[in-house]
């Protein structure tokens, strides 16, 4: 494959790698009111809980925001330095997500408090492995005892290669040999093209 064309590959295998994270958040989102891909915290906490309930990074959890004045906090161990992004859906009324982190400073990475029940998405850039506090509540006062989802998944990091120079002249390749006039052997170089 000529240098060019594969320099050109890289970007579109960015983009399609890009594209199935996507969907695939989609699919996990949309399939999470489904029994079989809800998620659990611990089985021995629940919100809301002062210290925080644990998430597993790549996976969902579900609440219900039942007194509009409290907070739920959730606790996400981040253990290799890579993006994630935090995604709060399925709601039943106008809440918000928060980011905080890594410990032990705990400082503020990002908010989402769109209007009514939008979802709400925090991306965080490589900060670092630790623990990540995020916390879920509603400024405007609402309260269900319907569930939200909360989804916390990793980005994959995506290496690019660095394409070659477009101005390097090829390198020759294996020597063919001709015979020229009076049988006098001429030597050409083939290029590979």
């Amino acid at each position: 494959m000529p240098a060019m064309t594969h320099a050109r590959s890289i970007p579109t295998l960015t983009v399609i790698l890009a594209a199935i994270t996507i969907f695939a958040v989609g699919l996990m989102v949309s399939l999470s009111s489904t029994s079989s891909m809800r998620a659990h915290a611990q089985s021995d906490c629940s919100q809301p809980a002062s210290d925080g309930c644990p998430v597993d990074l790549n996976s969902l959890v579900q609440a219900s925001l039942t007194d509009a004045s409290t907070t739920h906090n959730w606790l996400v161990n981040v253990q290799v330095a890579n993006d994630f992004t935090v995604t709060l859906t399925n709601l039943p009324g106008d809440y918000e997500v928060t980011v905080y982190g890594p410990d032990p400073d705990y400082v503020l990475l990002g908010q989402s408090n769109n209007p009514g029940t939008q979802d709400e998405v925090v991306g965080v850039s490589n900060i670092g492995p630790g623990t990540y506090w995020i916390t879920v509540d509603s400024p405007s006062g609402d309260a269900s005892d319907d569930p939200y989802t909360l989804l916390v998944t990793s980005v994959p990091v995506v290496v690019e290669a660095t394409p070659a120079p477009a101005n390097e002249a090829p390198t020759p390749g294996p020597t063919a040999v001709s015979f020229g006039a009076y049988g006098t052997p001429v030597t050409r170089p083939f290029l590979p093209y």
